[in-house]
This record gives C-alpha cells, structure tokens and sequence, in this order.
C-alpha cells in the first residue's frame, strides 16, 4: 500500500534558528505506523560570521541529507560535530542520520546534545518526537511535539499533523488525534483532501463508539381503583371507549 507521511524541512542555521514547515506528500487511505510521522529533512542556510570553509562543509551535510545517503551523512555529521561542537544544528543534523540509519538511542543523544547548547531548540523539539516514538517514549514524544508547535508561530502544520498520528497510531486515543488532525488542516494554505477523509472516518468512529441513552421506558398504566360505590362503579362504566378528541376552535 501507498504510504503518505508528513515531513517538515527545518530552516536551520548552525547556530539554530526558526522553522519553515513543509509537508511530502504520498496519496494513501490512512498512516501507517512503519513509515509515517518522519522527522525534519535539512536545507541551507547561509551562516553569516561563521568562516566560508564551515559553511562548505556544512552545505555538503545538507546535499548529503537532501540526496537520502543517511550512511556518508552521518559520517559527516560525526565529523562536524568534533570539528565544532558547539553549534546545535549540526547535532540535530546528525540526529536525523542516525534516525534514518535506525541508530534510535544515538539520534537521541544527539538531539539531547542539541537541546544543552540550546534549550528549547525548536527543531531539537520537533526531531525528538518521532525518534521518541520508534523508542516507544510516547509520551517523551508528546512533550517534545506540543513543546515543538508552541515555538513554530505559524509553521505548525506538520507538527500538528504528525502528533496526530502519535495519537492515533501509537497512543490509541482518537478524540485526541482528530483534534491534531483538525488543527493540522486550518494550519495548512490548502485542504488536505487525505486529512479531510481521516477527520470524516475518525468523527464517525468516536460517534458510533459514543453510548447511546436508551429511550425513557413509558410508565406502566395505574391499576384502575375499585369502585366505592354503586354510583362510581356507573360512573366508570359510563366512560367511552375512547378518548375525547381535542376540540379546536
């Protein structure tokens, strides 16, 4: 089956800056818990004051991320990162070659490196999330994803999207998931139409699961009272078989 996952290219300077959210899309029926939910993907980024001879480097890291050499990229990155350890990005770039080489323990020391220098580091915080979840730390993942949209203005989209599928996939907890889902779709500049069947199917499934109130149960009819009398024992005998009818003027 087709897979569609969401991903985010992270505008990351060496020293960190802000994110740019961008989404890859695979037409599919629904996420799958192997291949959805990836981490950021690189682009350049000009580092004013850092020499032109680390800029080169790090622009090569980048084609090497870009091109999807995850092997030589992590080398590259292992180099950077004791050539200048002080810069954030480049841990969090390495983070992302060990995720995809599924080296899980590793990509999150990196990204806890990342985080030291930097304390809040938004794409550390959106990177940590799907690392954390191949750990099976769901909720480490959550922290780092909620923590990750607070910091990314107006770049969620993909962030909600992804913890959506945390949700959903991972956490078993649908309310929550079509919440991120709906989030996703209003922070994104076009409709989804793949969000918009998830949202459908997912609104429909917490309905049908919603306990339905039976309806009230109609009293049961009084037992007619014994008659007292020869006179209300007429009386009752006296009534029609029907009821009036309303009169209307």
């Amino acid at each position: 089956m087709l897979v569609r996952f969401a991903s985010f290219i992270v505008l990351l300077a060496l020293g960190g800056c802000g994110t740019l959210g961008v989404k890859d899309n695979e037409p599919d029926e629904a996420p799958t818990a192997d291949e959805a939910n990836q981490p950021a993907e690189q682009v350049e980024d000009p580092n004013a004051g850092i020499d032109a001879d680390t800029q080169s480097i790090y622009k090569h890291g980048l084609i090497l991320l870009k091109s999807k050499n995850f092997k030589q990229a992590e080398q590259h990155w292992q180099m950077m990162s004791e050539r200048n350890p002080d810069f954030p990005g480049v841990w969090v770039n390495l983070a992302l070659s060990q995720y995809h080489n599924g080296e899980f323990e590793a990509a999150k020391g990196s990204v806890e490196t990342a985080l030291q220098l930097k304390p809040g580091f938004c794409p550390a915080l959106a990177t940590m999330g799907p690392i954390a979840r191949e750990l099976g730390e769901f909720s480490l993942a959550e922290d780092n994803y909620k923590q990750a949209i607070a910091c990314s203005g107006n770049n969620s989209a993909d962030l909600h999207y992804n913890l959506g599928i945390l949700y959903d996939l991972y956490m078993n907890d649908q309310a929550r998931a079509l919440v991120q889902y709906k989030a996703a779709q209003r922070a994104y500049a076009e409709d989804d139409p793949q969000l918009d069947i998830w949202i459908t199917d997912l609104s429909k499934r917490l309905e049908a699961s919603q306990p339905q109130t039976p309806p009230a149960a109609e009293p049961a009819p009084a037992e007619p009272a014994e008659a007292t009398s020869a006179t209300d024992a007429a009386a009752e005998s006296s009534q029609p078989d029907t009821a009036p009818e309303e009169i209307s003027e």
